[in-house]
């Protein structure tokens, strides 16, 4: 059976019968922008929560239970002064509660701040104010309870602070609303059976709120927009922004169920997420297949499509709809670009092709560009080869990518909006998801293969020598890259916002917490290979970058020592490493903006001045200053693109890491016995580390 429920403050609804569901409400932010966490909002309580009973008192007798008033009568503490018990309803933290904002933030509920309850916040101002809880079950309305609480002896504000009973005592209004409310029952019984539906109650009565100021409060003042979320949340808990990611993709490269598991089934998957909005576009326009809707007004037009007009004879102008199931636009392709594009010989793209075949396919790619950039989508999905390649189509505005490009910057969009996933159905009515720390946790293991090596014989030694360090130094190695991952995410996060003060600190942060963490990885594989080893001296002497304790490595296991030879790929890399993370006790990296033509601006970032001849000298051996980023816009100062530099440098510590768990002689010690099977993830399709989980993660990692 439904009921219908009002509370004071909120509005008249139909729910199903239970815990009636919380609504919280998001606000449009940047794309990858920060998230707004949940304010503290009388409308925006758990739905279904009474407020909380009041103190007992002798004249008051027992409180009863939210909701168990049917059948007594519900008592409410009499008036005790200036200082007199009540509940009142703020939507901010008050100081003058009993223990003060500290106290209200660890005891406070949203909305629901308790003031001069304990003897200590008189300076709030008293208010008398009149509470009506009405809860009427069934479809006919065939009980009313209306519970009435006064606060201090004040004059009542009712109907915007004029009431011809403000005077009167408490006993004797009590018998005029009792006798109002006998009449006002039958009434309404009478008039929901004959003529009315709850639901236009509810617009009769929406939600008002008298209080001794008069002011009409409406539920959306404190409310909050509509969540694509319907999970509770918790108070302080970041919400997914209102800013959907828009993506025109070739309807070529989408597949359908019946396809193998691959990135192109994982990304049409990815596509049909709520937060996704998707427009299709093929050349030769929708497949016959496709879904159509007719209106008299608007013609026909294909719902998720773009669909491109046939050119006009009178100029170069091309139209195109647009439209979902609920409405239709049009728009026009301006401009010669299509024009500069068919005259492009010299460009590789089809030149295999006859000539005219090479010139329709070259403006074909270029008009679909410019759908992509007149209906402002963030992402053209696309193998067109006239828009890839060195010489590709700049459009504007758009960021144009192959589906193998396009995966990771999903995967990114939706891990800032909080949500992980290993899989989802490319029709979207299936999906894995998991938390943030199990999604980077995978993601880390999938990165450093070895590692099940390495856990598998530790946990042997730990059951047969009774020590849990090894593991735990294991366990701590997959947390800093881990935690590697999750910086490298807001790293590009804040490159890929507008340039501005907070989006530059944030970068800088977000490089400094990662080469830590990646430091921090290595050094905590040098600690356990020390203890594997036996190696005499004290722990904290354990590091790759100390010679005289490789030399103590190298007599035990000179092929885990030769991993960091002096001039090795491993030594530079500890060399860069090294000299940024030392950069934390001197001068920090200071940022810098370059913005070169009608590019968009790029923030770099400087390298240690102090460190600068031995960091180029090691750039220079793995591969080079370009392979790092780095650029020279003066004399004597030299910076990189922080986004290349971290990944440069991940991707070498992730494969020195996984050396050196390989090197290390783990069967050496006691109790050990590792089976090749168990130097690799389970073998479990339905399990937590099965092959397509950590595909699929390691997809949208970008690795």
């Amino acid at each position: 059976m439904d009921r219908v429920v009002r509370r004071a403050g909120d509005g008249l609804r139909r729910v199903p019968a239970g815990p009636l569901p919380a609504l919280p409400h998001r606000t449009p932010t940047r794309l990858l922008g920060p998230t707004p966490t949940r304010p503290l909002a009388m409308a925006d309580k758990p739905a279904g929560r009474e407020r909380s009973p009041s103190r007992p008192t002798p004249d008051s007798g027992p409180a009863s239970a939210p909701g168990d008033t049917a059948g007594r009568r519900v008592r409410t503490p009499r008036s005790r002064g200036a200082h007199g018990s009540h509940i009142r309803e703020d939507p901010a933290l008050s100081i003058t509660a009993g223990y003060g904002v500290s106290g209200h933030l660890i005891q406070g509920a949203p909305g629901r701040i308790r003031t001069c309850a304990h003897g200590s916040g008189g300076r709030a101002p008293v208010r008398f104010e009149t509470q009506l809880d009405l809860v009427v079950f069934g479809d006919d309305v065939d009980e009313v309870l209306i519970s009435i609480a006064y606060r201090a002896e004040r004059r009542p504000a009712l109907c915007g602070g004029v009431s011809p009973v403000a005077r009167l005592p408490e006993r004797a209004l009590m018998p005029l609303v009792v006798a109002g409310l006998i009449a006002w029952r039958w009434l309404m019984s009478a008039t929901i059976k004959i003529a009315c539906h709850p639901a236009i109650l509810t617009r009769i009565v929406s939600g008002m709120r008298f209080n001794s100021s008069g002011d009409r409060r409406r539920r959306s003042e404190f409310a909050w927009p509509d969540d694509a979320s319907d999970d509770a949340r918790e108070l302080f808990e970041p919400r997914p922004p209102l800013r959907k990611i828009v993506v025109l993709v070739d309807h070529e490269i989408l597949v359908d169920d019946s396809s193998p598991w691959s990135k192109e089934a994982l990304l049409t998957g990815l596509l049909t997420h709520p937060y996704v909005q998707v427009v299709r576009y093929a050349d030769d326009g929708p497949p016959p297949s496709a879904a159509r809707i007719t209106s008299p007004w608007g013609g026909e037009h294909v719902p998720g499509w773009a669909v491109l007009h046939q050119r006009h004879e009178d100029g170069e102008v091309r139209g195109f709809i647009t439209g979902d199931e609920q409405s239709v636009s049009g728009h026009a392709i301006y401009g010669n670009s299509a024009l500069i594009a068919r005259n492009d010989r010299n460009h590789p793209a089809y030149s295999s092709l006859a000539p005219d075949e090479a010139l329709k396919r070259r403006e074909a790619d270029v008009l679909g560009a410019r759908v992509a950039e007149e209906i402002s989508a963030d992402l053209y999905i696309t193998r067109r080869d006239y828009l890839s390649g060195e010489a590709k189509y700049k459009a504007k505005n758009v960021l144009l990518c192959t589906p193998e490009e396009a995966l990771p910057l999903l995967g990114l969009y939706l891990r800032r909006q909080g949500v992980f996933i290993y899989f989802r159905g490319v029709d979207g009515k299936f999906q894995y998801r998991c938390s943030r720390r199990l999604y980077f946790f995978t993601g880390a293991l999938e990165l450093l293969p070895s590692m099940w090596r390495w856990s598998t014989a530790f946990g042997q030694y730990a059951l047969a020598a009774n020590d849990d360090t090894l593991p735990a130094l294991s366990s701590s190695l997959v947390q800093r890259v881990e935690r590697a991952l999750q910086s490298r995410d807001e790293l590009f996060a804040a490159l890929n916002m507008h340039g501005n003060r907070d989006s530059t600190d944030d970068a800088l942060r977000s490089l400094d917490t990662a080469l830590i963490f990646l430091m921090g990885a290595l050094d905590a594989s040098a600690r356990a290979a020390h203890r594997v080893l036996g190696i005499s001296v004290t722990p904290r002497n354990a590091g790759w970058q100390s010679r005289n304790w490789l030399e103590r490595v190298a007599v035990t296991a000179p092929k885990l020592a030769a991993i960091f030879d002096e001039g090795s790929e491993a030594q530079h890399l500890l060399e860069i490493l090294r000299k940024f993370r030392n950069s934390v006790h001197g001068e920090a990296l200071s940022p810098l903006t370059v913005k070169e033509g009608s590019d968009p601006e790029r923030i770099l970032v400087s390298l240690p001045r102090e460190d600068l001849q031995a960091i180029l000298n090691s750039m220079d051996a793995l591969g080079g200053r370009d392979a790092w980023g780095v650029e020279s816009h003066w004399d004597n100062h030299m910076h990189a693109g922080p986004g290349t530099l971290l990944g440069e440098t991940l991707e070498r510590v992730v494969s020195v890491l996984n050396r050196i768990m390989q090197e290390t002689p783990v069967e050496s010690l006691q109790g050990v016995h590792v089976t090749p099977a168990q130097c690799m993830p389970p073998n479990d399709p339905s399990g937590r580390y099965s092959d397509m989980k950590r595909e699929g993660i390691r997809w949208q990692l970008g690795f």
